[in-house]
């Protein structure tokens, strides 16, 4: 489920407590994006990009930042900066969120703040994310050893990946009890396939 976040100017300016509602692009569209900053970096040649984040879409522009949109050429940043922005809607007082009108805003500092948050909202999650270091990836012996998931409870890895469930199902539909009667499911099934695997040996 794509994040929302409502955020309120504080800065004593003329848009002092105006409320925006910042919502996440989908991750087809976010890797889009960030690819896109990147094919522009590449072209200016100005913002050195680390080897090992190269290709790897909005992880990568965690790590250069969005000071990188600053390297680009204005014409291929305009349509970027303008889709950053249309993850952002005004909230009226009293009113519903609606998409931001030219009168909305008066300050710059605003759009810099906005800019700020909406790339927050997508990154902000890979600083406390572990690295997968496993021996055998990108070849290599694996040394036997089995691992566990590095990011997600184990719970949610093993029944995505037994493709009973998809994740997007158990954000949207099902809930902690159904996740354990997957998980019933899967555990029975298994032993009963031992078992059957053993009778006709």
């Amino acid at each position: 489920m794509r994040k929302t976040k409502i955020f309120i100017i504080k800065s004593a300016n003329r848009d002092k407590d105006k409320k925006f509602k910042l919502t996440e692009m989908s991750a087809l569209q976010a890797e889009k994006w960030a690819n896109n900053i990147f094919l522009g970096l590449i072209k200016t040649g100005t913002v050195e990009i680390p080897d090992e984040v190269k290709g790897a879409g909005m992880a990568a522009l965690a790590v250069v930042g969005l000071r990188a949109l600053n390297s680009i050429n204005f014409f291929d940043a305009e349509p970027l900066l303008d889709e950053i922005l249309s993850c952002a809607q005004f909230i009226p007082k009293g009113e519903e969120p609606r998409g931001i009108l030219e009168d909305d805003i008066e300050e710059v500092e605003t759009l810099t703040s906005l800019k700020t948050q909406i790339f927050n909202l997508h990154t902000e999650f890979f600083t406390s994310r572990r690295n997968i270091d496993l021996p055998n990836v990108g070849g290599g012996k694996s040394g036997g050893e089995l691992s566990n998931y590095f990011n997600i409870p184990q719970t949610i890895g093993v029944v995505v990946s037994s493709k009973l469930v998809t994740l997007h199902e158990l954000d949207t539909i099902y809930g902690v009890e159904d996740l354990y009667d997957l998980l019933e499911i899967l555990i029975i099934n298994a032993h009963n396939e031992q078992v059957m695997k053993d009778n006709n040996q």
